[in-house]
């Protein structure tokens, strides 16, 4: 029997999967629905089903994300206009806290778009596939494909 380091493995999977072209904050990882997957074993009804209450979910975070990013821009917009307002440090707070809704929208959009050209494959006369800016870097990598490669 051997032992299992957590270190090691990391290693592993971090080799596996560098790209040296971009650098290591330029990837993102959006969440993978069962049921987008037309490989895995599902009843159509239920998979359409399942994939319908997750874009209503996160339909529903884009919107509470906006705003969020809405009040927080007039926030940025206040302190700016009135710089005896605020200390700079919380301008620099506000700064990173719309640096972060920003980067959380767009992961959201992109798993909605995800999602709407799944139940575009299912139903296409109900659905049209939508096109996105980031949609064109989006690669798709199951788990179990890198697993495959890991020595264990």
């Amino acid at each position: 029997m051997t032992t299992s380091s957590v270190e090691s493995d990391l290693q592993r999977v971090a080799t596996l999967h560098r790209d040296v072209s971009t650098p290591p904050f330029a990837e993102q990882l959006l969440p993978d629905f069962y049921a987008e997957h037309m490989s895995n074993v599902m009843n159509r009804q239920r998979r359409r089903e399942s994939i319908e209450r997750c874009l209503h979910w996160v339909r529903s975070d884009v919107e509470r994300e906006s705003r969020g990013k809405r009040g927080v821009e007039n926030l940025a917009r206040a302190l700016q206009d009135t710089p005896h307002f605020g200390s700079q440090e919380s301008q620099q707070e506000v700064h990173e806290k719309l640096m972060h809704l920003r980067s959380m929208l767009a992961f959201l959009e992109v798993t909605r778009v995800k999602l709407h050209n799944t139940c575009s494959e299912l139903e296409p006369n109900r659905f049209r596939k939508v096109d996105h800016p980031l949609f064109k870097y989006l690669e798709v990598n199951l788990i179990k494909i890198l697993l495959n490669h890991l020595p264990f």
